[in-house]
């Protein structure tokens, strides 16, 4: 397998420049100005204008740009890119010029973000740019540093509104890059200094409080303002343990990096504080084919934003740390997006997938497109630069080994050849248990997933009551209690309320091919409930599996293609359900059988948006259409499962089920199953989903905690 070129790169942008064009929009007032998508003062907006601007002047200066493959000239395109330039810097609360919403943007806490994701097609396009142009820019990195150093306080920590990691890197880059292109800059000093308290608090730990390691001139515990990221560098944005904005972080260290080093620049060491120790965590979390392992879940459109910007974290990563792996997740992304943009007759990367988001949002469309084609114009322009000469060949990669845990978001992951499985409590719609064959990333999907689910007339939130953990060689056991919640009733007077509390246990087994989940939920009041369903596997099936699973059961095979265009269910009267002859589910209690709940469309939604980004099918254990009251203390889920790796249809036998211990008159809420491993060991897993502690073999098992004991 050989790295990417920037010719690579160049050839998707230019079939991205004969879509682009159609969201191309120049005022009547001023056709010396052009903007990409809305062209409003909001940021997202801004940075769509942009990263289309990055994308386009780096195309139109590449030397690997062929004409015949694009709508204009070169010289055409250049002009293009240089309006876009033109419309942003001019719009900018130091011009005169506005966006179409009648307002300027700038001086605010994200401004500074668009300003680092489209240096690199300043520096490109540099040449042809007019004196007007280069004080507009002065003009701007100027007045957003005196807004930092003025009006913008440092935050960091754990909680929502603190944690800062990848914005106080931007901003002190902001600051950096003014006090270094502009040595006259009457504030030059004061840039340098307070941006060494933004990057003293990006990639912050607990123990930065107390180190007393030089730091800017200063002590860095002098600096530290709080942690940002755990001491394993697990990341707690949005108020979840949060991978992508890991890879956010990295990649603005990125900017950075490049853009220095292309312009002949020292950049302070103290930019890279940390940065080898959270790529080291961070690659726990990324498939070898480049798509990040989002075991935290995700509140945003699938595979982009985060996913794209993971692009310069990987080649920052193999410049800096000379890790070879992070050019082999950028190869194997890069094939994917190929593969995604080809679908698309238009040009677009994302067109067909996001349909429903560029007819309801333009705005936000234009920005995941944005995204993507700035992505690219990385890889290409730094490579055009020779910033740094990627091997032609990869060396062979030892054996996948990973086990990592963190108590902060009580999460653990272990992986090897055969098994990723990961479970995590502090996720985004928790919890979020992913069970996968490592080399199957487009089986993963996070949104409850393996959690159970409960559909009710309102959209229902969940809230971690509790939950415990241990972890062993070759996997862990995990254990938990949520509540549900329906949000935002639609009846007047109408207020939320908790209608379910859920216990749910889960054993990656020390195997390395299987896991075993239980679950058991209760009524808490009397609720309209909808649908049940048990397990909750979401499978996805779209685009990058060609919206087509193949599912075997005791009944034989049957093809599902994805969004149906009609909801429907599929029931399977068998005891075990491969998928892909690549992982099978196996029945221990609960149902006979299975089945899968077919949505029409697309449903796996952006956080608290309408916005739906890929299809899953839902497969399940207990499941039903209820459609009617149910009462206090009802039981609604009570079931248990096995999960295995690396296993096809012919090796499924109803004979592999493990067996459900009888419920005990002591201990009514305890459920117990014996397993016998794919290592030929057998085992007891238990879970205790009542009030009293329950002793097993002469283990105390407290409430909602687990145990996993070899017989």
């Amino acid at each position: 397998m050989y790295s990417m070129t920037s010719k690579d790169y160049v050839r998707r942008l230019e079939k991205w420049f004969n879509f682009a064009e159609k969201y191309f929009y120049t005022p009547s007032q001023n056709p010396d100005i052009m903007c990409f998508g809305t062209g409003e003062s909001h940021h997202w907006a801004v940075q769509a204008n942009m990263t289309a601007f990055s994308a386009l002047a780096v195309l139109a200066m590449s030397p690997e740009l062929e004409e015949k493959n694009i709508s204009v000239s070169r010289s055409e395109l250049q002009k293009t890119a240089l309006k876009l330039l033109r419309y942003s810097i001019r719009t900018h609360k130091s011009g005169t010029e506005y966006c179409t919403n009648n307002q300027q943007w700038g001086l605010s806490w994200i401004s500074g973000l668009s300003l680092e994701r489209m240096r690199h097609g300043y520096e490109a396009i540099e040449e042809l740019l007019e004196d007007d142009d280069r004080n507009a820019m002065r003009r701007i990195m100027e007045a957003e540093s005196n807004f930092l150093l003025d009006e913008y306080e440092i935050k960091a920590g754990f909680g929502y509104y603190e944690n800062k990691p990848e914005s106080n890197l931007w901003n002190g880059a902001v600051l950096l890059r003014t006090a270094t292109y502009y040595p006259d800059f009457e504030r030059k000093n004061e840039c340098l200094q307070k941006a060494m308290g933004f990057f003293a608090n990006g990639i912050s730990v607990p123990s930065d409080a107390e180190s007393e390691l030089p730091f800017g001139g200063s002590r860095v515990c002098d600096l530290h303002v709080g942690a940002n990221f755990t001491g394993n560098y697990s990341l707690n944005h949005h108020d979840y343990m949060n991978v992508g904005y890991a890879a956010l972080s990295l990649s603005n260290i990125g900017f950075l990096h490049f853009s220095f080093k292309n312009q002949g620049y020292e950049l302070p060491q103290e930019v890279y504080f940390h940065a080898e120790e959270l790529w080291k965590n961070l690659k726990n979390f990324i498939f070898r084919d480049g798509r990040l392992l989002r075991c935290g879940g995700d509140g945003r459109i699938r595979y982009s934003y985060c996913q794209d910007y993971a692009v310069p974290a990987w080649l920052f990563a193999y410049d800096k740390f000379k890790d070879e792996d992070a050019l082999q997740f950028e190869k194997k992304w890069f094939e994917i997006i190929d593969f995604e943009a080809s679908q698309n007759m238009d040009g677009s990367f994302l067109g067909s997938r996001l349909d429903n988001i560029r007819k309801s949002s333009p705005f936000y469309y234009t920005r995941l497109e944005g995204d993507r084609a700035v992505s690219c114009s990385f890889g290409a322009y730094w490579r055009e630069k020779n910033l740094f000469a990627a091997p032609v060949d990869f060396t062979e990669k030892p054996p996948l080994q990973i086990a990592w845990n963190d108590d902060f978001h009580a999460a653990s992951v272990v992986g090897n050849e055969k098994r990723l499985a990961s479970w995590c409590w502090k996720s985004c719609m928790l919890p979020t248990g992913i069970f996968v064959p490592p080399h199957r990333s487009d089986m993963a999907e996070w949104e409850y997933n393996l959690g159970g689910e409960f559909v009710t007339s309102n959209r229902s939130v969940t809230e971690l009551l509790k939950s415990a953990q241990k972890n062993f060689d070759g996997g862990f056991v995990t254990c938990g209690k949520i509540a549900w919640t329906e949000k935002n009733p639609l009846g007047e007077g109408e207020l939320p309320a908790v209608y379910a509390e859920h216990g749910i246990a889960f054993c990656a087994l020390p195997d390395g091919e299987s896991a075993v989940v239980l679950q058991y939920a209760k009524a808490v009041r009397r609720i309209y409930l909808r649908r049940i369903q048990g397990l909750n596997l979401k499978m996805p099936n779209d685009i990058y599996n060609d919206s087509k699973r193949s599912y075997y059961s005791a009944e034989g095979k049957k093809v599902l293609c994805g969004m149906p265009g009609k909801t429907e269910i599929v029931d399977f009267d068998s005891p075990w359900l491969n998928i892909d002859n690549e992982m099978s589910l196996y029945n221990i209690y609960g149902s006979s059988g299975f089945s899968i709940f077919r949505h029409a469309d697309r449903q796996i939604e952006c956080l608290d948006f309408p916005h739906k980004s890929i299809y899953a099918d839902v497969i399940c254990t207990e499941f039903a259409e209820v459609e009617a009251f149910v009462d206090k203390d009802t039981v609604l889920l009570d079931n248990g499962t096995l999960l295995v790796c690396g296993e096809n249809s012919a090796q499924c036998s109803s004979e592999n089920i493990i067996c459900k211990i009888p419920d005990s008159e002591k201990y009514p809420a305890l459920r117990m199953v014996e397993i016998c491993g794919r290592n030929n060991r057998k085992y007891i897993f238990a879970a205790n989903f009542g009030d009293i502690e329950a002793e097993i073999q002469n283990v105390i098992i407290q409430p909602f905690e687990s145990a996993l004991i070899e017989v």
